[in-house]
């Protein structure tokens, strides 16, 4: 929100619940900035005046903490983490779908940072990560820049460069997948090969109008273990724009209209999707917001299978009638690709409706309902109809101790799911966790309901500081 006006100046989703207070600071070498994670694991750091990203970084599990910032006075600014995992995972980057890998292979990181601040928002940085094993490694090395001329012109990118020896053990990945038409594929066969990634974009942005053209460039053996490369071997153009008004009547504050253009070709030159969505974002009286969208051009090719004219509608709506009460909901009408098994054009909705209650300062209560459905568009036959209901209790007994209760019911699965967790900070850096997870199974007949798996555990996180 802005600090002058009290209105809404951006948002950004994190993907799930946020149960921790965000850092705001002016980190040497960068934008003020907004730094948060969520318990989609997804650590993020956003552009304080704008909500655009940074940067983000994928944890590997739920973020409960808060951020703290740790910054360097001077025009630079630098950074050294080393890590040690006993039990390293591993996400294999692909063009359509991507893998992710538990092991029991030990492994060491490195990752250093540096940025030089040149001053007005302009800056040039770089970075270096290593990830190794006992016979296996992944360094990814470059750098990134943004460059701010005449008043509001930003000229930016990034362009990295990846060498990768993988672990030589198929029995700890077997998957044939293959990296475009390298002749490199996902299997865990000991090959070695490099990779590149890069990104460029030129932005303006006024009170009024913002438009921002952005190059996207990833092999297809470009990898970043000690990061999150959600896909590759991609060639992809985006074009977006956005007008905004701010009328003076007794309803709207603010309202803007969007267009998002985009192409998206792989190495081989073959075209993978390209779209054209136009939307409208209204900011109403009494903390209301509303966002409409289009799919007016949506073509995909899936898994060898050419899809046109997958339009559907996005509807999102948030309001807050009270200080105890803020209502959300989130659908989408048309027409989706049936992913799994055999692609297939289908029609249907996605629905989501959350109630946020708070009957006491120390009581939340999140009410959610979530519903899915999708039919052949050539047949007619059901893929799949089904809802999860879901009800999250967050008790905060003081400052330092909150009891969080989820029950959960998943027609799809037929599954009911409670996870009780209790928490207590000793310290701002010091917290004990302790908790369950149970599950409920309905089997049919003869078996009918019955408990399916329990869990208990317990977790202290403590930083040492020197």
């Amino acid at each position: 929100f802005s600090a002058r006006s009290g209105q809404l100046a951006w948002r950004h989703g994190t993907g799930n619940y946020v149960y921790a207070a965000p850092a705001v600071a002016a980190v040497p070498g960068m934008k003020p900035a907004v730094f948060i994670g969520s318990y989609s694991g997804q650590f993020y750091a956003l552009d304080a005046r704008s909500g655009n990203v940074l940067w983000s970084h994928n944890a590997g599990g739920k973020i409960s903490g808060a951020a703290s910032v740790i910054g360097k006075a001077g025009s630079l600014s630098y950074a050294y983490l080393a890590a040690s995992d006993r039990n390293t995972p591993y996400i294999i980057p692909g063009e359509e779908t991507s893998d992710y890998i538990a092991t029991d292979l030990e492994s060491f990181s490195n990752v250093a940072r540096a940025r030089y601040d040149f001053g007005k928002e302009t800056f040039l940085g770089g970075m270096l990560t290593a990830r190794t094993t006992s016979t296996a490694h992944n360094f990814v090395g470059g750098f990134d820049w943004t460059y701010k001329f005449w008043d509001n012109y930003y000229f930016g990118g990034e362009m990295f460069l990846s060498d990768t020896k993988e672990v030589n053990d198929s029995t700890v990945y077997s998957g044939a997948r293959s990296f475009g038409s390298t002749g490199y594929d996902a299997k865990f066969n000991g090959e070695q090969f490099s990779g590149t990634s890069a990104r460029v974009n030129v932005q303006r942005s006024t009170r009024n109008y913002s438009i921002n053209a952005q190059y996207f460039d990833r092999s297809p053996t470009f990898q970043a273990q000690d990061g999150f490369v959600p896909g590759n071997n991609l060639r992809m153009a985006i074009l977006d724009q956005q007008y905004t008004f701010y009328p003076t009547g007794a309803v709207v504050d603010q309202w803007t209209i969007e267009l998002n253009n985009g192409l998206h070709y792989n190495y081989d030159g073959i075209r993978k999707e390209k779209w054209a969505m136009p939307s409208l974002f209204a900011q109403l009286k009494g903390q209301t917001y509303i966002t409409i969208l289009y799919f007016a051009v949506n073509d995909e090719l899936y898994k060898g299978v050419q899809f046109d004219n997958i339009n559907r509608t996005q509807l999102s709506i948030s309001t807050r009638p009270s200080t105890y009460l803020s209502l959300f909901f989130n659908g989408s009408f048309g027409r989706f690709i049936k992913r799994t098994g055999s692609p297939e054009m289908g029609s249907g909705h996605n629905i989501g409706v959350t109630a946020q209650v708070r009957p006491a300062a120390q009581l939340e209560v999140d009410l959610s309902f979530s519903r899915a459905n999708l039919s052949s568009v050539a047949t007619g036959d059901l893929f799949y109809d089904g809802y999860i209901a879901r009800t999250t209790g967050i008790y905060q007994f003081s400052r330092e101790m909150f009891l969080r209760v989820i029950g959960q019911y998943d027609e799809f699965s037929r599954e009911i799911n409670l996870y009780p967790l209790l928490s207590y900070k000793l310290s701002p850096y010091t917290i004990f966790y302790a908790g369950s997870t149970y599950t409920l199974s309905d089997f049919g007949e003869p078996f009918g309901i019955q408990k399916a798996a329990t869990q208990y555990f317990v977790k202290l996180q403590y930083l040492i500081r020197g």
